[in-house]
């Protein structure tokens, strides 16, 4: 197995990706993306499992997240799912011609979702610890306030004003994302978190909906629900599942939101290989 750290041109800006490739003949290509304000090392090391058990995985930094260019914290269905089509279009370019899947976490998840709709050469998918909609995820105050800052912040930027940022709520609290403190801890270290959310970008992250956008998905989709989650509420994630108009799976697992990185995070790359080998080698 091999791990190289790429860098994926891409119109104007760059992304940043690990690639982790296998001995032999690859039995597929992963596309792994991250969640919100996260980075590709929430999910990196799934992708080095995932090339342990013979799978061609590309973990990329969504545009403005980690190590890719861009506006910090950029959010939308539209440049995402343009990244994540890019990225499977470099793999190709690498010579990788074997099937073609996605995997995505947190608000990830409806983004994977997303290109399974919209992109022909994404055959399967699985989806970990699923965003419903980052309302479900707001306190009553929250979902309030935000729409209403964010109309202030864009009215400051018409003016010339820099766009309003906040502190990012688990950017100081890693412990919520796992079980496992230690885990919690290198997390904490690598920080692999953005610290503040502009609010530049509000109505597109509010516009993400993984249980509208599950209905529109007729390709197989493995869904991992962490029922530890206390970032994603394990109800929402199993109201994506439910939302799926075609062949689908659900696997529970007693684990915290970060699933990759926590304790049950090789049960979760197992599940996830078991899939794509059913789904992508039928």
């Amino acid at each position: 197995m091999d791990v190289t750290l790429v860098s994926i041109p891409h119109g104007p800006e760059t992304l940043a990706g690990t690639l982790a490739t296998p001995e032999g003949k690859p039995l597929g290509c992963l596309v792994l993306v991250h969640g919100f304000l996260s980075s590709r090392f929430e999910v990196a090391e799934a992708a080095e499992r995932l090339a342990e058990r013979g799978w061609v995985a590309l973990a990329i930094d969504f545009t403005g997240h980690g190590g890719s260019t861009g506006p910090r914290g950029r959010t939308g269905r539209a440049w995402m799912v343009a990244d994540a089509r890019r990225a499977g279009a470099f793999l190709r370019e690498q010579g990788f011609e074997a099937p073609l899947g996605i995997v995505g976490h947190s608000t990830g998840g409806p983004m994977a979702l997303a290109v399974l709709a919209e992109a022909e050469e994404f055959k399967a998918g699985a989806v970990v610890a699923p965003l419903r909609t980052l309302r479900h995820e707001m306190t009553s105050l929250e979902r309030g306030a935000v729409p209403l800052l964010g109309r202030v912040s864009k009215a400051a930027t018409r003016l010339g004003l820099p766009p309003i940022q906040f502190p990012y709520r688990y950017a100081k609290a890693y412990d919520r994302l796992f079980d496992d403190q230690a885990a919690a801890a290198r997390a904490r270290e690598r920080g692999f978190l953005q610290k503040t959310a502009s609010l530049a970008w509000v109505d597109e992250g509010l516009s993400v909906d993984g249980e509208a956008w599950a209905r529109t998905v007729a390709k197989p989709v493995l869904v991992i629900v962490a029922t530890h989650d206390r970032v994603v509420a394990p109800e929402n994630s199993r109201a994506v599942y439910k939302a799926l108009a075609g062949d689908k799976r659900l696997v529970e697992l007693p684990t915290g939101h970060s699933v990759f990185g926590d304790t049950r995070g090789a049960e979760a790359v197992a599940a996830v290989d078991r899939w794509f080998r059913e789904k992508l080698h039928p």
